[in-house]
This record gives structure tokens, C-alpha cells and sequence, in this order.
């Protein structure tokens, strides 16, 4: 019974998936109101736990703490990707899962906006480089994914801006 217990409180968010009343993808804490077993009873073959690495990720989803313009579901179906087959994801070396889910987000909106894919290509790999160089500048910081979220959209849009100068002025 303890090992159970303890599994349980490894286990901090679970995403109900596609239940009838719900978000097509629903984040819920698991709390000692609302314990593991409990959801799982209630809500069965629709709940998927989530590993550790997205708690931040989720926390700040759930709080809808990311800004009134984030697409939140696009990031809720971007942790159900990876929590279905985590193989499927390749995070480079020295990337964590908040990285790895703030670079996949501002990809999507940068195809969502350009359609040229040089240009595409070019405003990922600018952002790419400009959050890296401000994450190695201010590493002495301790800014929360939801900081880094925001930081990294201010940043696209100052990118975003310069790409549409540079093309209006070719």
C-alpha cells in the first residue's frame, strides 16, 4: 500500500482527455481532495498522467498565467503529444521540456503568420538564438517558465518586426 502512496504523490497533474462536459484536454492537480485513485475511478480510460518535467508547464496552463493571447490549447495538445509517445520527441542536448515546449509553441505561431519557409526558418533560428543568449546572459536569474514565456514573446515580437522592415525595404 505505501508504494502505491508513493507513486501517487510522484504524480502531480493528470490531463483528462476528450470526457464528456470537458475541454477536449482538461489539466486537474492531484491533491489529497482529489487523489489519484479517485480520478482514475471517476474518469477512467480518459486520463493520462503526466510525468513530472510538465508540472511548471501545467501550472502555468491551468493559471492561465502565459498572457490573454496565448493559445493554450495548442500547448495542452503539445503535452499530449509528448505524454502519448515521448520517444517521438527529441530534446537537443541541454534542453529541458520547458524549452522544448516554448520553442514548439513560437514555431507554431511563426508558421501560422509567414509563408515563405526561408523566412520562417530564419525568424525560428533568430528566436532560437536570441532566448538562448538572454537565458546564458541573465542564468544568474530564477524566472519561472511563465517569466521565460513572456520574455521569449516579447522577443518574437521585436523579430517579427524586423523581418517585415527588412522585407519592405528589398
Amino acid at each position: 500500500m505505501e508504494n502505491r502512496d508513493d507513486g501517487e504523490r510522484l504524480i502531480k497533474w493528470v490531463l483528462i482527455i476528450r470526457f464528456p462536459g470537458l475541454d477536449e484536454i482538461y489539466p486537474v492537480k492531484v491533491t489529497r481532495s482529489m487523489p489519484l485513485t479517485q480520478i482514475l475511478t471517476q474518469f477512467g480510460s480518459h486520463v493520462l498522467c503526466c510525468t513530472r518535467c510538465t508540472d511548471k508547464v501545467i501550472y502555468a496552463i491551468k493559471n492561465r498565467i502565459l498572457g490573454h493571447d496565448a493559445n493554450y490549447d495548442i500547448l495542452l495538445a503539445t503535452i499530449k503529444r509528448y505524454l502519448e509517445n515521448p520517444n517521438a520527441f527529441v530534446l537537443k542536448k541541454g534542453m529541458n521540456f520547458e524549452d522544448y515546449i516554448i520553442i514548439e509553441y513560437y514555431k507554431y505561431a511563426i508558421n501560422k503568420i509567414f509563408v515563405k519557409r526561408n523566412v520562417k526558418k530564419q525568424a525560428i533560428d533568430k528566436l532560437t538564438n536570441a532566448r538562448k543568449r538572454r537565458i546564458d546572459e541573465e542564468s544568474y536569474l530564477n524566472i519561472t517558465f511563465a517569466e521565460d514565456f513572456r520574455r521569449t514573446h516579447g522577443e518574437l515580437l521585436i523579430i517579427l518586426t524586423n523581418l517585415k522592415v527588412q522585407s519592405i525595404k528589398k
